[in-house]
């Protein structure tokens, strides 16, 4: 599935790409259909993600004698799928446990609206990665010293910020608010107002998807996971699943643009992102 590649074409159109060799030809959907368009497409009220229930249209094509996306998905991935548009219903996100009181709402993320990860974390993983792969002492993991040879990319971990010039690995975690700021024409910083502004609300757990190389779809049975186990379990809540990342919430909707400024409006108190109950 990490083949599959979504963009964003003129017009509001969502176009899928499916691998060159596949032979499958590119769907085509409106990425923000209207109501008009919503009331041909089927709902569906018991769409589940993890404990939550909510609803979902199934995506038709643009060209209503086009190409029928969820056959489509379905033939590519050998089983049945759909291809969902999120509901009317709200998904309400429980609160992290450092914003107690924070109320936000997300439509078919895992958790939460944003991911922001630094160039910096990223460097530093691959730093760590190289140290297990030349069998250092302390490092070493079977599978990994002496076979692993490649680059840790950060779509693997699947951002959807990613900030450069953090100073240091792991900055994200010590901020607590955020303005992202555009640039003029003339090259002057003006802050993007009150939608720049992000809440960073919990580091991020991982999985083992980032084990999968987003380039061939092969997964490798140690790398990344293992090796940032051994120094990024620093969630008292999660003890034992490394992160990498942060958690993010817009306060305000707006457009985040490839060159914008990242500012840090407020740090996390005691220098980190809270993540107990009650912790200042």
């Amino acid at each position: 599935m990490v083949l599959v590649h979504p963009h964003i074409d003129d017009g509001g159109i969502l176009r899928i790409q499916f691998p060159e060799d596949s032979g499958m030809s590119p769907l085509l959907v409106p990425l923000e259909p209207s109501p008009e368009v919503l009331a041909d497409w089927k709902r569906i009220e018991d769409v589940q993600i993890w404990s939550h229930t909510t609803d979902g249209y199934i995506c038709q094509s643009v060209d209503k004698n086009g190409i029928d996306p969820s056959t489509a998905l379905s033939k590519y991935l050998g089983r049945d799928v759909y291809l969902m548009f999120k509901g009317p219903t709200t998904r309400h996100v429980g609160p992290p446990a450092a914003f107690p009181n924070f109320q936000s709402a997300a439509v078919f993320q895992d958790g939460y609206a944003l991911l922001i990860a630094s160039e910096e974390s990223l460097v530093d993983v691959q730093q760590k990665v190289n140290l297990s792969a030349n069998g250092v002492e302390g490092w070493s993991i079977n599978g990994v010293a002496g076979v692993w040879e490649g680059e840790i990319v950060m779509e693997r971990f699947r951002p959807n910020i990613v900030i450069e010039g953090a100073g240091k690995p792991y900055a994200e975690e010590e901020w607590e608010e955020v303005v992202c700021c555009g640039k003029s024409e003339a090259g002057n910083k003006n802050a993007s107002s009150e939608y720049g502004r992000m809440i960073l609300v919990s580091r991020c757990t991982r999985c083992q998807l980032p084990n999968i190389e987003p380039t061939t779809g092969v997964q490798h049975k140690h790398v990344p996971y293992k090796v940032l186990a051994k120094y990024r379990r620093v969630d008292p809540l999660n003890p034992y699943t490394p992160c990498f990342g942060v958690n993010a919430v817009p306060k305000e909707s707006g457009i985040y643009r490839v060159g914008d400024t990242i500012t840090v409006a407020k740090y996390a108190k005691a220098g980190k992102l809270p993540t107990k109950p009650g912790s200042k």
